[in-house]
C-alpha cells in the first residue's frame, strides 16, 4: 500500500513438484515426509532464521494457490507491460 498499490499482499513461498504421471500414493508420501520434517525443531529453526514458516497444503489446495497466485501476478505482469521473450 505504501507504494501505491493497494489490495496487494505480496508474500514469499516455495513449493516442492513432482512430475506428471507420478503416481498419488507417491506425491503423498512425499508430502507426508516434508511435513515430518517441519516436525522436527531444528529444521523449523533454521526456516525461522531465514524468516520463513513451515507448512504445508495437500496437492489439490497447494494446485488451487499456485492457480490464484499465477492469475494475481500475471494481472501484475500485464498492467506492468512485460514482455514476455
Amino acid at each position: 500500500m505504501e507504494q501505491g498499490l493497494a489490495g496487494f499482499e505480496v508474500t514469499s513461498w516455495y513449493g516442492l513438484w513432482v512430475p506428471a504421471g507420478t503416481p498419488p500414493a507417491v506425491a503423498q508420501r512425499l508430502h507426508a515426509l516434508v511435513l515430518k520434517a517441519f516436525e522436527d525443531a531444528e529444521m523449523r529453526e533454521l526456516w525461522f532464521k531465514l524468516g520463513a514458516e513451515t507448512g504445508g497444503m495437500p496437492g489439490a489446495e497447494f494446485d488451487a494457490f499456485v492457480r490464484k497466485e499465477v492469475q494475481k501476478w500475471g494481472r501484475v505482469v500485464k498492467a506492468a507491460g512485460v514482455v514476455i521473450e
